[in-house]
């Protein structure tokens, strides 16, 4: 499912020139990409569903040399060896649902043994998918991404990570550990800290960090578990 742009087209695996519709193609960040910072990608997806389980007959209709590509592989899709796979549509995806669709991402990995919370914003319209082995906080507006990335990347918030992480695991970050931090108290509880940075990044106005700020003091905000 891995595209790389070459010029005016895509290049899968195997090096060879792809021709498809751009309506199921989306922006592609793998484990490393989100430990480095990156936040442009290297590669790009076909994303062939929208839900687990949902038909992918439709796209034979809608994006035919997208259904076509699909078909010339099929034999590579059909010799996936995971359970998972067994028993829905062709060309199933892992994973997916309606939280795979924000369009603003904050992104950790798994695996590295280095802390960084990443924004991913869409591009061309696209939201930001990842690879397996990262966690995310999604958002449907830029400001609140944002708010939520500064204060997951200030040295208390690392610091509370740091104490809990045991990096000589083979996967030292775990969706339970990033669970246990709850952003917005964190964010209550700093907000002077997190206005300052924020205003100083000169992205949004000030009216508009007011009205945001006003209105998540006035709202009951429940803990947001990390996403994958």
């Amino acid at each position: 499912m891995e595209l790389r742009p070459l010029d005016d087209t895509w290049v899968n695996g195997m090096g060879e020139s792809v021709d498809i519709e751009t309506d199921l193609v989306f922006p592609f960040f793998k484990s490393s990409d989100i430990a480095k910072g990156s936040t442009i990608p290297r590669f790009y997806t076909v994303v062939t569903q929208r839900s687990i389980g949902a038909s992918t007959d439709v796209i034979a209709h809608q994006q035919p040399k997208t259904w076509s590509y699909l078909k010339k592989y099929q034999e590579l899709f059909s010799g996936r060896k995971s359970s998972i796979y067994k028993g829905k549509p062709s060309f199933s995806i892992f994973g997916v649902g309606k939280y795979s669709f924000f369009p603003y991402k904050i992104a950790t990995s798994g695996l590295y043994k280095r802390l960084q919370f990443t924004l991913l914003e869409p591009i061309a319209g696209r939201c930001p998918m990842m690879d397996d082995t990262c966690y995310f906080l999604g958002f449907n507006d830029h400001l609140s991404a944002y708010i939520h990335a500064i204060a997951l990347n200030t040295q208390d918030a690392h610091h509370f990570f740091d104490s809990r992480i045991t990096w000589d695991d083979k996967r030292p970050i775990k969706k339970d550990l990033l669970d246990s931090f709850d952003i917005e108290k964190f964010i209550k509880n700093n907000l002077d800290l997190i206005k300052v940075e924020l205003i100083s990044i000169n992205l949004f106005s000030e009216q508009e960090v007011k009205v945001w700020f006003d209105h998540f003091l006035q709202t009951k905000q429940d803990h947001q578990p990390m996403l994958f």
